[in-house]
């Protein structure tokens, strides 16, 4: 079996501190997003919700020791779509729809939590958006590089056992006869290396089941 490597090329070992958590809801337009709507299931069904705080446009509360920060934007991400395209290669994307979109609701986590419990609650608070969102295209979850559909989104977030999938993406292709390379991204939001090898002996299929695999025993 092929030695899965940290990304790294220092000689001594140094854990990345933890990024800050962005999920980005995309619009085909700019939002018509119901903020009072949203925030009242916030508050209806979890713990430890602040009161929010406006400035400029952006609104922000805390759950807990997680602070939470959304705003609306008229906007579209600046991305290279291809690069997005090959995280987000394990379901069906509809590329044209995404390529124009024209708004997104931006959630940004960080705080005293550790980065699983972050990362937990923005995974729900972003469920409680497309609630909210009939309109929405799909979730970038951004420290992943990857979108997900929000079908695809809705699945893998009501599993515990998948959430990671969200949070941390995979990229493998084939490499010679039956084997393949491949890398993970999104284990620094999480203060980990991320994973890579080059010439594994495995089809890309099994690769990312051990991708998946050492991404969930490490986090």
């Amino acid at each position: 079996m092929t030695r899965l490597y940290l990304l790294t090329r220092a000689t001594s070992y140094s854990a990345p501190e933890p990024i800050p958590m962005i999920a980005r809801v995309l619009f085909p337009a700019r939002p018509d997003f119901q903020v009072p709507a949203f925030l009242k299931l916030v508050r209806d069904n979890l713990n430890g919700v602040s009161a929010p705080e406006k400035d400029n446009g952006r609104i922000s509360f805390k759950v807990e020791g997680t602070v939470v920060e959304m705003a609306a934007s008229g906007k579209p991400v600046g991305w290279k779509l291809d690069q997005i395209m090959q995280y987000s290669s394990r379901w069906a994307v509809d590329q044209q729809s995404l390529a124009t979109h024209g708004g997104q609701l931006i959630l940004r986590v960080s705080g005293q939590d550790s980065p699983q419990q972050q990362a937990a609650k923005l995974t729900i608070l972003v469920m409680m958006a497309l609630d909210q969102a009939p309109a929405a295209q799909g979730v970038y979850w951004e420290t992943a590089g990857q979108f997900v559909p929000v079908d695809t989104y809705r699945t893998l977030a009501i599993d515990a056992d998948h959430a990671s999938e969200i949070w941390v993406s995979t990229y493998v292709k084939g490499q010679g006869v039956g084997g393949a390379t491949g890398c993970t991204r999104g284990m620094a939001a999480f203060g980990l290396r991320e994973l890579e090898t080059q010439n594994a002996s495995e089809p890309p299929g099994e690769l990312v089941a051990r991708f998946r695999g050492l991404i969930d025993y490490l986090l």
